[in-house]
C-alpha cells in the first residue's frame, strides 16, 4: 500500500473527526461473536466485552491481518459489515480486539497535542 495513504489512514483513526457510535459497536460485537455487549458508562466495558468474546471464539488463523487503511474507511463510512468482519478477523493476542473498539470509539489514549507534535516532527525530518 502507498505509504501516504497508511498514514493518513493512521491519523484518522488515532484523532477520528466522529467515533462510531457506541450502539453500533455493540451491535457489530454481538454479530461478531454473537454475545450481546451493553453500552455501559465504562467505555472500556464494551472493548473489554470485545476481547473475551474473541478469546471465546477461539482462533483467527487464516483470517487477513487488520489493514488501518480498512479499519479507517469503515469507521468513516460507519459500514456495519466492514466493521463485523474487522472485528471477527481481529486477534486476541497483544489485545487487538480491544484496541480496535477503543479506536473505533474514538479513544485511542494517544492525546491530540501529543498526536500533532508527532506528526509537525516527522514533517520537518522529512525536509
Amino acid at each position: 500500500q502507498n505509504s501516504e495513504e497508511v498514514i493518513r489512514a493512521a491519523i484518522r483513526i488515532l484523532d477520528p473527526v466522529t467515533p462510531v457510535p457506541p450502539e453500533v459497536l455493540a451491535a457489530v460485537v454481538k454479530e461478531a461473536f454473537g454475545m450481546t455487549a451493553t453500552v455501559a458508562k465504562d467505555e472500556d466495558a464494551l472493548a473489554e466485552a470485545a476481547l473475551e468474546a474473541r478469546r471465546a471464539a477461539g482462533s483467527t488463523k487464516g483470517s487477513p491481518r487488520l489493514l488501518l487503511t480498512e479499519v479507517a474507511r469503515a469507521a468513516e463510512e460507519r459500514d456495519a459489515a466492514q466493521l463485523v468482519g474487522l472485528v471477527t478477523a481481529s486477534q486476541a493476542e497483544a489485545g487487538e480486539s480491544y484496541w480496535l473498539i477503543r479506536l473505533l470509539q474514538g479513544r485511542s489514549g494517544v492525546a491530540r497535542d501529543t498526536l500533532h507534535s508527532a506528526i509537525a516532527r516527522a514533517l520537518i525530518s522529512v525536509q
